[in-house]
């Protein structure tokens, strides 16, 4: 058993190295079987070879235990060269099952190879176990074992490359997920500021909306994107005076046309913007006005033209605007606005969603109680 090189705990092998940490480096590469000739053709071959401008360092195994240990002892390890038969028949099968089971070494690369006459490998076994290569020990020559090498580094760098690629991404992604969340809530914020928005409004309307986007099937990763876009479904309304929106008493002819101008106008600003949560927000803002029955602006959509998002989101904004007080209005009764509800299924709302805000009724009751408003100052 070779004892060269560092011992001590697993390191995880999936964490990315620098390309200036591994070109200095040796390739490792673990030669594992009970016949010594395995051993003594790979180290002829091997030694003194160059493997994209890095030599190899190489490590021998005769047993299935032993090749684990020197595997944890060597995470880094690029290349493993078995043999199926050491202290048993199986020994290098089921040392590749905890290679890739227990140990979750995925990228290391594997070649097998056995004795001739000995069963091969199942094809499914080669598969499952992203096995590089198998080979007949007798078939393993100086220049089979060199190209074999050869194959398998270039792969496993290329992994390598492919996993370090994705961790950036992987940054990258984050941190423009904590800048889009960063805009999201700023300009939610803005819109929370305007009196006709006040309170924990935008936040229950956002709870509402995923409650009520899990009832009607959509998926969990949906479901927390109109979380995220529904608070903007009144952007638009920073474009309109507060001579109007704030107004107490009914709106003229021109101020109600000058105020519905508000779901277009978010609708135009979040649109610019192509991140996944502005795009969805977009469609909240512009469609929370439309009605099933098509009487609704500013594009008449009726039925299912309305996006599952706008249907959700006008439920949800009209529900929690009649249950509170407003500088305009007084709060409506618990059992008024529910009938109001159900004598708009299927005019203004969506039948179907109006039927599962009711049959899990408590469930929006529990956010209504728990996101109060503070008392309105006058």
């Amino acid at each position: 058993m070779s004892t060269d090189g560092r011992s001590g705990s697993a390191v995880n092998e999936d964490a990315p190295k620098t390309a200036a940490e591994t070109a200095s480096q040796p390739w490792k590469i673990l030669i594992a079987g009970g016949n010594a000739e395995l051993h003594e053709r790979a180290r002829r071959a091997l030694t003194g070879c160059d493997f994209f401008g890095r030599p190899p360092q190489l490590f021998s195994a005769r047993s299935g235990p032993e090749t684990l240990e020197l595997i944890l002892r060597h995470p880094d390890t690029a290349l493993l060269i078995a043999d199926t038969w050491m202290e048993h028949e199986r020994a290098g099968l089921d040392a590749v099952e905890a290679i890739r089971g227990n140990l979750r070494q995925h990228r290391m690369r594997i070649v097998l190879c056995t004795e001739a006459g000995a069963p091969a490998p199942a094809h499914e076994f080669i598969v499952r176990h992203d096995v590089h290569d198998y080979t007949g020990r007798a078939e393993l020559t100086d220049q089979k074992l060199v190209t074999l090498a050869r194959s398998a580094l270039g792969h496993f760098h290329q992994l390598a490359v492919l996993e370090r690629t994705r961790a950036d991404l992987r940054e990258v992604l984050d941190a423009n997920d904590k800048v889009h969340a960063e805009l999201v809530s700023a300009m939610a914020d803005a819109v929370s500021t305007r009196p006709s928005e006040a309170g924990n409004h935008l936040r229950r309307v956002a709870e509402y909306a995923r409650l009520l986007a899990g009832l009607a099937g959509l998926d969990e990763e949906t479901a927390d994107l109109l979380y995220r876009a529904a608070p903007l479904h009144d952007t638009g309304k920073l474009g309109i005076p507060d001579s109007v929106l704030n107004k107490a008493g009914e709106h003229t002819d021109e101020e109600s046309r000058v105020m519905r101008t508000h779901a277009r106008l978010g609708q135009e600003m979040l649109a610019r913007h192509d991140t996944p949560v502005l795009q969805a927000a977009a469609i909240v803002a512009g469609e929370h006005h439309e009605r099933w029955d098509g009487r609704g602006y500013p594009n008449g959509y009726r039925g299912e033209q309305i996006h599952i998002f706008g249907r959700i989101t006008a439920l949800a904004d009209v529900f929690d605007a009649l249950c509170h007080a407003r500088c305009y209005k007084e709060a409506w009764p618990l059992k008024r606005t529910l009938e109001y509800l159900r004598e708009e299924r299927g005019a203004r709302f969506d039948p179907n969603l109006v039927d599962l805000f009711m049959a899990n009724l408590d469930q929006f009751v529990a956010i209504y109680s728990r996101l109060t408003d503070p008392p309105l100052m006058h």
